[in-house]
């Protein structure tokens, strides 16, 4: 499917402009039409205000601030797009994170946020997006690394590949950027013993698109794969990743695979996700 709608998630958060620059850069490479999707979660209370009117006072103050800075970071985004001449639009809805880039993903070809930051208590207890929303979302999410290093995206790619049907999903989703890399290369885990030639039938499938690949196998070790991917990506100077998100997710309950959470937590490149 062509990507035509990128919705990219924008809050009061250090990494909101890495993410607008990525998600402009893509809408212009695929003539596709960007929205902002601002959210703000309500004010909390911390525990050392006493007293109701306190209290009252602190919310208010809390909610004017947040909402002043939602309408400056809205019509920074804005004035960019302008600048760069893309289609774009600006919603804004007060509620958590998740659950709001959950309700619009479906209504995106592509949902762009940002990999938490290791050391952050915030990124860690308030948003979890990375770990989340690609076992929610309604499209395929690109993970953008909180240390954003290089602006080329999907130039040389790597496709972690196993046979499963979230594997087949995010290869469907990423062949418009399959189509335009310069090298592919699927890379399989494979157990020692296997009697199969690796990623000859994905390679098969993409070649009727006129994608041509390299096939890489790696045989299972003490590794976890996650490590095995992220090594390869960096040794053969890949700008994206494509791989299934395999795990079990519910509304406020996620249990994640072991390659996954590694993938997530240590890539250096961006991360195209589909569950």
């Amino acid at each position: 499917m062509p990507i035509k709608t990128i919705l990219v998630h924008l809050a009061d958060d250090p990494r909101h402009q890495a993410r607008v620059e990525t998600a402009v850069g893509l809408a212009q490479r695929f003539k596709a039409h960007l929205i902002g999707l601002y959210t703000e979660e309500p004010a909390h209370m911390p525990d050392t205000i006493a007293g109701r009117g306190a209290a009252l006072g602190f919310l208010a103050e809390e909610t004017k601030i947040a909402h002043e800075h939602a309408v400056d970071i809205e019509q920074e985004f804005l004035d960019f797009c302008k600048s760069k001449q893309i289609s774009t639009e600006s919603l804004s809805e007060r509620g958590v994170h998740l659950d709001l880039l959950v309700k619009y993903a479906p209504f995106a070809d592509l949902a762009i946020i940002s990999q938490s930051h290791a050391k952050s208590i915030e990124d860690k207890l308030r948003l979890h997006l990375p770990d989340h929303l690609p076992m929610m979302a309604g499209c395929p999410v690109l993970v953008v690394p909180y240390e954003q290093a290089s602006e080329r995206i999907g130039k040389r790619i790597l496709v972690a590949w196993k046979t499963s049907p979230e594997s087949g999903r995010a290869v469907g989703y990423a062949v418009p950027f399959l189509k335009t890399a310069e090298q592919i290369t699927v890379l399989t885990i494979d157990p020692p013993d296997h009697d199969y030639v690796p990623g000859a039938e994905i390679a098969v499938r993409l070649a009727r698109h006129g994608v041509k690949v390299e096939t890489r196998s790696n045989l299972a070790d003490d590794r976890n794969a996650g490590e095995i991917i992220c090594q390869t990506a960096a040794d053969l100077d890949c700008d994206m990743i494509v791989m299934g998100a395999y795990g079990r997710s519910r509304f406020r309950e996620l249990v994640l695979g072991g390659i996954t959470r590694y993938t997530l937590t240590h890539t250096h490149v961006p991360l195209l996700m589909s569950h």
